[in-house]
Parts: structure tokens; C-alpha cells; sequence
């Protein structure tokens, strides 16, 4: 026959590990969520910054493309021509800033990296108390 007291000590140690077990999906649940939060942001800052190179873009080619044209036109330089390296330059300014913003796009950003790395921790960690449990 087994020993109460040792049936007792027994179910408790198991409502231990699996009140323990569950604190433990909860944080990397929480974990997982603050990570989805956090890649969120930044995606949203990407966003951010394309929208405002296109509209650096837009501002710049219609209010200063017409007088810089008309610059380099009283300088010297041909109305076609002016107009090609005023066009160059401002959209080598639109393109740095696109870069930059989907720089911020990544979408490796979006993977929770330490919600990965706890869980095949804590998959580690109860695959040896499993093992132990089971040699003693």
C-alpha cells in the first residue's frame, strides 16, 4: 500500500510544477505580446517616414523645382538641362529617405527573438527536470 502522506507530499509537488508552468506560458505570452508590440511601433515608424518622403518630395518638386530651373537657366545652363539636374537631385533626396524608411520595414523586425529564445530555454529546462523526475 502507498503512504498517504507521501500521496500528499506527490500531488502537491505536481500542483507546484503546473502552477509553475503556467506563470511560465504567461510571462512568455506577455513577453510575446510587448515584442508584437514593440515590432509594431517600429513598423509604424517606417511607415511614418516613407509617407513623409513622399511628401518632401512632392513639396519640393512643385514649389522648388520651377525657380531652381529657372536658377540655373539665368546662370547659364539650357532650360532642359537645368531641368534634368534639378529633377536628379531631388529625387536622390526622396530615394535616401524611402531607403530609410524601408530600413524600418525589416521583416526579421517582426520576429519576438527573445519570446523565441525563453521558450526552447524553458523547453530545456523542463525536458531535464522531466528527466531527472524520471531517474529518481
Amino acid at each position: 500500500m502507498t503512504d498517504p502522506a507521501h500521496e500528499n507530499s506527490a500531488a502537491g509537488l505536481v500542483n507546484e510544477v503546473l502552477a509553475d508552468v503556467n506563470r511560465l506560458i504567461r510571462g512568455e505570452v506577455a513577453l510575446a505580446r510587448a515584442e508584437a508590440e514593440e515590432s509594431l511601433r517600429d513598423m509604424v515608424k517606417g511607415v511614418v517616414h516613407l509617407l513623409i518622403a513622399a511628401v518632401f518630395a512632392l513639396v519640393a518638386l512643385n514649389v522648388l523645382a520651377g525657380m531652381l530651373v529657372m536658377l540655373l537657366v539665368w546662370l547659364g545652363a539650357g532650360p532642359i538641362l537645368a531641368s534634368l539636374l534639378v529633377g536628379v537631385a531631388l529625387l536622390l533626396v526622396a530615394a535616401g529617405l524611402t531607403v530609410f524608411g524601408l530600413q524600418r520595414l525589416r521583416l526579421e523586425s517582426l520576429v519576438p527573438d527573445r519570446f523565441l529564445k525563453n521558450l526552447r530555454r524553458d523547453k530545456r529546462t523542463l525536458q531535464t527536470a522531466v528527466k531527472s523526475d524520471a531517474t529518481t
